[in-house]
């Protein structure tokens, strides 16, 4: 009986020696992230994780009125456009709207990014091309870390995630038109678990 909680005992130290080698990066990334103690509340745009969706239509009414974001298509989503520093690119559409928890607070924001000169035609404003032109823009407004590829057995394949605190961003090619974007607070309490 001895002899077989010894070896009981050694295969559990060597598997966890195992999963700790064998660990993905972005579960690192992640529990690095969260050893930190950083908080961030803001999303963009002045909206801020933790906002009750009275304040959420508040802020956005606001910005609203002075032109800076507008209602999307068929009401359901707000429009905001990133307009390129040079006059040879193209605007990009970021269509958002937020996910909230059981408080009715905001826990994620979703959004989808697209060129408004895509056209079939036109492969110089493809996904592919608006992933790089996204990711560049939310690491200039974001900073800290940098996009980490994760690859998946089932749909999604490709999605690209970087953590700084508790704001996670992950982002995935949708189609051959939209990148979609979500930004979620892991601080959350509905977010337990890593890889939700």
């Amino acid at each position: 009986m001895r002899k077989v909680g010894s070896s009981l005992i050694g295969l559990l130290v060597i598997n966890t020696f195992l999963i700790s080698c064998f660990q993905s990066e972005y579960t690192k990334m992640v529990l690095e992230e969260r050893e930190k103690g950083i908080i961030y509340d803001s999303i963009f745009l002045n909206f801020k994780f933790g906002y009750s969706k009275k304040q959420f239509f508040s802020e956005g009414w606001e910005q609203n009125k002075m032109g800076l974001i507008k209602h999307g298509p068929r009401n359901q989503r707000v429009l905001y456009t990133l307009n390129p520093k040079d006059s040879l690119s193209s605007p990009i559409q970021m269509l958002f709207y937020p996910d909230f928890d059981k408080n009715d607070r905001i826990k994620k924001m979703d959004i989808d990014f697209r060129y408004t000169a895509w056209a079939p035609w036109n492969r110089r404003y493809f996904s592919d091309s608006l992933l790089v032109a996204v990711q560049d823009t939310l690491l200039n407004w974001y900073g800290g870390n940098d996009f980490l590829l994760v690859q998946y057995d089932q749909e999604p394949r490709k999605v690209w995630v970087k953590v700084d605190g508790n704001r996670r961003i992950s982002m995935r090619i949708t189609n051959e038109q939209e990148v979609a974007a979500v930004i979620s607070d892991l601080s959350n309490p509905e977010y337990s678990e890593l890889t939700k």
